[in-house]
C-alpha cells in the first residue's frame, strides 16, 4: 500500500519545489477534503466521499504534487494546515535536526559522551502530560558494566572476573 492508508484518502508523501523535498498529507474526512481542493486551486476534483477518492486516487495525486511542486514544503504546509488540512514536510535527519519547532519542544537531548564532547540524540517524540521527560544516556563503552553483569547478575567472582579480562575473554 506504500504511503496510502485503506480508511483515508488523499493519505501520502508529495514532491514540492527543491530538492528532495516533500509534504505528508493525511485527509481524513470530507471537510478537510473540500478544504485541500480549495487550497490547491480544483474544485473540479468534486469527489465526496472516501470511496470515490481511493478510486480516482491517482488523479488526486497528480494533482496534489502538481501543487506541491510548485511550493516549498513548509510553505505547502502552512497553506493547508490554516485551511485545516492534516500535513507536514517529510524530513530528512537533517531537516529532523534543525528543526525549530523539534528543537523548541524539547524532542533533543543534549548529553556528554563518554569521549568528553556534547551531543544533542533524538528522545521520544511525544510526552504524556505529568510524565518525566526520558532518561536518555551516552552509550556505554567497552566493558563499563562487567561487575554488574558477570558479579552481580551471573554471580561470578571477582576473582573469575579477573581471570577472563587477564585471558582477554572479556575487557
Amino acid at each position: 500500500m506504500g504511503n496510502t492508508d485503506i480508511w483515508y484518502a488523499p493519505h501520502n508523501v508529495y514532491r514540492c519545489a527543491g530538492s528532495d523535498r516533500w509534504i505528508a498529507i493525511a485527509v481524513t474526512t470530507d471537510e478537510e477534503w473540500q478544504a485541500l481542493c480549495r487550497v490547491i486551486g480544483r474544485p473540479d476534483l468534486n469527489l465526496a466521499d472516501l470511496n470515490e477518492r481511493r478510486k480516482n486516487q491517482k488523479e488526486i495525486d497528480d494533482a496534489i504534487t502538481a501543487w506541491a511542486s510548485e511550493r516549498d514544503d513548509y510553505e505547502a504546509m502552512r497553506l493547508l494546515q490554516s485551511a485545516g488540512v492534516p500535513a507536514g514536510p517529510s524530513l530528512n535527519a537533517d531537516g529532523v535536526f534543525n528543526n525549530p519547532q523539534l528543537r523548541e519542544g524539547g524532542y533533543f537531548t543534549r548529553l556528554q559522551t563518554s569521549d568528553g564532547e556534547f551531543k544533542d540524540l533524538p528522545s521520544i517524540g511525544w510526552r504524556f502530560d505529568g510524565d518525566a521527560s526520558p532518561r536518555i544516556t551516552a552509550a556505554p563503552v567497552l566493558g563499563q558494566h562487567n561487575k554488574q553483569i558477570y558479579q552481580e547478575l551471573l554471580g561470578l567472582s571477582e576473582t573469575e572476573v579477573s581471570r577472563m579480562v587477564d585471558d582477554q575473554v572479556i575487557y
